[in-house]
């Protein structure tokens, strides 16, 4: 599936991260499926911190770490920079618009139209201030992490011409998308915007959400520049990020606050997934060798496992199988169990598919198209 030099390259407690996120995600679309005791057990019991805000945090580490070792330690100028997003691109674009496009098509052959909005979604505009469209719902959170990684590099670059100095620039920039998207979520929530649906008109909209990545960038610098550090408190961190689950998760489930829940919610969830990355940056291997091909393989996939579980696997396949009542609720445990089970099969073995035969060899090329 890799090559040795991409194996030896894999940090596994980061790895754990994304293997863990991607199966919340896939998670919370699949329980639904399951007899009506047990979904209500799960969602009484979710933890504290979902899936997406793991992938936040994670993706603002790994590719904020890349962009900060580029405006640091390089010539900071938009040839760079342009290389940079060429490079995101590869990563992202290709099975995003795969998956778009084969959606817009089965829509269009049935309904004679393309999707509400389908133009805003070629350029991720359909959530950027407003709820996300009921089409391809999964790509909201690939709207915010486009968003960020298109606006915090330029706003960088901006701050640096004006103040000359490459660590002051990031660290204004980083103020900006901290308290930006909160002050915005404090202040439509105080206005009684949007209040009815907190998850639709808070969590999924783009400009409310593009703290969560900056709190993965604040990991990055204080990884590059006070390792020391990042070294000596991360069995602390890790300890006080347990307690922050655990809080979160009674806090969620006892005291449920729309309030809380619209505007506050988001940071506390991203900070207490910062706390765990000192300790799970620094995992570098794991002694049982299946443990850790299980997880390399479920985070190699987790992109494609992302985009295809729920409307594609769920919504489109599982109805073909089961009939088009399948959400509605099965007629014995066996079979809701049964559904469960394809469900994740049906996830995995396609999300593989199209990791081998499509994303890796597109990625493959990233090293090739470059600006000189």
């Amino acid at each position: 599936m890799e090559n040795n030099q991409e194996k030896n390259q894999r940090v596994f407690g980061l790895d754990i991260m994304r293997a863990v996120a991607i199966i919340l995600v896939v998670l919370s679309h699949g329980i639904i499926l399951l007899p009506r005791k047990v979904f209500t057990f799960f969602s009484s019991n979710w933890p504290g911190v979902d899936g997406v805000s793991i992938f936040f945090v994670l993706s603002g580490f790994l590719i904020g770490g890349i962009l900060l070792k580029l405006i640091v330690r390089q010539e900071w100028n938009f040839k760079n920079l342009f290389n940079f997003w060429i490079r995101r691109w590869f990563r992202t674009l290709p099975n995003y618009f795969l998956v778009l496009f084969f959606l817009a098509i089965k829509h269009h052959s049935v309904n004679e139209s393309f999707p509400e909005k389908f133009g805003q979604y070629l350029f991720f505009l359909q959530n950027w201030v407003s709820p996300h469209p009921i089409f391809f719902p999964e790509a909201w959170s690939l709207c915010v992490e486009e968003w960020f990684y298109l606006l915090f590099p330029v706003l960088c670059f901006v701050i640096f011409k004006l103040v000359k100095d490459k660590k002051t620039a990031v660290l204004y920039s980083a103020l900006v998308f901290l308290i930006g998207p909160l002050l915005m979520r404090w202040a439509s929530f105080s206005l009684g915007i949007g209040a009815e649906d907190w998850d639709a008109n808070y969590r999924k909209v783009v400009v409310y959400r593009l703290d969560g990545l900056m709190y993965g960038v604040i990991g990055a610098y204080l990884y590059f520049f006070y390792n020391e550090l990042w070294n000596k408190y991360k069995k602390t961190c890790l300890t006080v990020g347990s307690i922050s689950l655990v809080v979160l998760s009674v806090y969620s489930h006892v005291f449920t606050s729309v309030g809380f829940n619209a505007v506050w919610q988001y940071g506390f969830e991203s900070l207490t997934v910062l706390l765990f990355l000192p300790f799970l940056s620094e995992w570098k291997i794991c002694k049982y060798r299946w443990l850790v091909k299980v997880v390399t393989f479920i985070s190699v996939i987790s992109y494609s496992m992302y985009l295809v579980n729920l409307t594609i696997v769920r919504q489109w396949l599982l109805p073909q199988i089961f009939g088009p009542n399948t959400l509605i609720g099965s007629a014995t445990d066996g079979l809701a169990y049964l559904k469960f089970f394809i469900f994740w099969i049906l996830t995995i073995c396609l999300s593989f598919l199209i990791y081998r035969l499509f994303e890796k060899p597109i990625m493959n090329l990233r090293d090739k198209i470059k600006i000189n």
